[in-house]
């Protein structure tokens, strides 16, 4: 569930571009807004069509606004390439009292394994 709501990102998502109401320095922390309009088709086509606009004429806007504009874009754009992964299986398997060979005791059979975990977001 969203810590956000809507209405708050919709004010957002209308007032990201003036940097009286949301000054320069708070660019940096402005990514949770970000992904959580990226979750929300209405809001995502909206905060879309402005980022464009501003993109497209870049020349004619301040930096930190284009700055702004290009982080949040990039935000947009991920979440439609890369949808929700629902095929990836995750299981845990208790291998303590499996014997895999003849020739070791129980003590023994784990001594040659190397167990990593990974995450696998950083890969797909």
């Amino acid at each position: 569930m969203s810590t956000f709501s809507i209405p708050l990102l919709q004010q957002f998502v209308d007032n990201f571009t003036q940097l009286e109401l949301i000054p320069a320095s708070f660019t940096p922390i402005l990514d949770p807004y970000y992904t959580e309009i990226a979750k929300n088709q209405e809001l995502k086509d909206r905060a879309s069509e402005i980022c464009n606009a501003v993109l497209k004429d870049y020349q004619n806007y301040n930096p930190e606004i284009v700055k702004r504009c290009s982080r949040f874009h990039g935000v947009l754009a991920q979440s439609q390439q890369n949808p929700r992964l629902d095929n990836l299986i995750i299981e845990d398997i208790d291998v303590t009292a499996s014997k895999f060979s003849q020739f070791t005791d129980d003590r023994e059979h784990m001594g040659n394994l190397i167990v990593e975990e990974i995450d696998v977001e950083q890969f797909v």
